[in-house]
């Protein structure tokens, strides 16, 4: 092999090796303990490991929503921990969500993410799991460009010295860390949470399979992660950042 025959291969050796070195990389930082949104008096996000104050609900940080937390607390153990229900809220004008085609057509933004963050503990008061996503790729309408938020009203988590499990059989299995999900969503408030009912939330699995909310189960046309975005090609544009 010539000189420059050999600078040639070790050349393309590196850009092989380093091929990656310049791809952006998702952050996986610390989640907040709490977030407080413009003109809200008290948090909509208290982390669990704040949500105590001296073995009692933290009212400066819950507000109103501590005397459900003692409620909870104070509740019989249900094998090993205290077991809370669904929440059910009455939307005014709710988008239709029957089908997954329901959720690809009727919401503003089509978002496949990246988990890179979860923690358990209470959002306007309900128990579950906020996750934060980095856009991976985005159809309709863009998101905003910072850390995004959504909240899963499910787990089994620690608080103090007591366990609190939470069950929504309406939500699909929440996503891991370093999972992708898609979500199906309006504007962000504040730039910042996505407010989710149980089908703008569809996880995808190590497999690319998707993992169903209970509405969509038995109806999806699609079941996995690349035949999903073939058919939100087909009603909505993928926004490129510019």
């Amino acid at each position: 092999m010539t000189n420059l025959a050999k600078t040639a291969f070790v050349t393309l050796a590196i850009l092989l090796i380093d091929q990656n070195a310049f791809a952006v990389k998702p952050r996986y930082s610390a989640m907040p303990k709490t977030l407080t949104l413009p003109e809200w008096q008290y948090p909509v996000w208290v982390d669990a490991s704040v949500a105590l104050l001296d073995g009692k609900p933290n009212t400066a940080l819950l507000g109103p929503s501590a005397s459900r937390l003692a409620e909870i607390l104070s509740s019989p153990l249900d094998n090993g921990c205290h077991a809370v229900g669904p929440v059910y809220s009455q939307v005014a004008y709710p988008e239709p969500r029957d089908t997954l085609n329901d959720a690809v057509t009727h919401s503003r933004s089509n978002v496949l993410g990246l988990i890179t963050g979860s923690a358990y503990g209470f959002y306007g008061g309900v128990a579950g799991q906020l996750f934060r996503v980095a856009p991976v790729r985005t159809f309709g309408e863009p998101v905003p460009s910072g850390p995004l938020y959504f909240f899963v009203p499910s787990g089994r988590f620690k608080i103090g010295d007591d366990e609190i499990c939470k069950y929504d059989s309406s939500y699909a299995q929440p996503p891991s860390v370093g999972g992708e999900v898609f979500l199906f969503v309006g504007r962000a408030i504040s730039n910042t949470v996505f407010n989710v009912s149980a089908e703008d939330v569809v996880p995808v699995d190590a497999r690319g399979a998707l993992s169903l909310p209970a509405r969509f189960s038995g109806k999806a046309a699609v079941s996995n992660r690349d035949d999903l975005v073939r058919r939100i090609l087909r009603e909505k544009t993928e926004w490129v950042e510019r």
